[in-house]
């Protein structure tokens, strides 16, 4: 938790930096499931990797995908986030079919586009789960009370209140 709380109070930039990071992480891992499952492997994964990173992070971070506060994220940014993911796919393949003549399937960007949204909208509610969870376990779960008119009821209220160890 303290990494946690760390990375909270950090300043923006390096929230941002590391989102960035997260988020080329599963780009890569996205694109290497990618291809072990197709059967389109002849190209130079170096060379995709790059690519592939190239378009992403400049998509992401140009369309407003670090501006948002995590833990306010709502169903309109994972659509977003689908969107955003489907425009790197597209490129992805297009820059492919003019530098190496890769003549591509729809079934390929379709696989690539699902691959990309669901590593980026998993890991996007993992994140704001866990902040919105360390948020609420930080609340002061005490609060204040007064009693008031109770007479002797209530000086004897106050005395339990203070005895009892449960209360503080």
């Amino acid at each position: 938790m303290k990494f946690i709380d760390s990375l909270i109070n950090a300043p923006r930039k390096y929230r941002r930096l590391t989102l960035i990071i997260v988020d080329s992480i599963l780009l890569i891992l996205s694109f290497l499931i990618f291809r072990l499952l197709s059967s389109s492997t002849n190209y130079a994964l170096d060379f995709e990797i790059i690519l592939i990173l190239t378009i992403g992070i400049p998509v992401f971070f140009f369309s407003g995908q670090y501006k948002g506060i995590l833990r306010f994220y709502s169903s309109k940014e994972f659509y977003y986030i689908i969107f955003r993911n489907l425009i790197i796919a597209v490129l992805f393949f297009l820059i492919l079919t003019i530098t190496e003549g890769y003549i591509f399937k729809i079934k390929d960007v379709i696989n690539l586009w699902i691959l990309f949204t669901a590593s980026i909208s998993i890991s996007r509610i993992i994140s704001r789960d866990i902040l919105i969870f360390n948020r609420n376990n930080k609340k002061d779960k005490n609060f204040n009370a007064i009693i008031y008119g109770a007479g002797s009821a209530g000086a004897l209220l106050l005395k339990s209140i203070i005895l009892e160890s449960k209360y503080k």
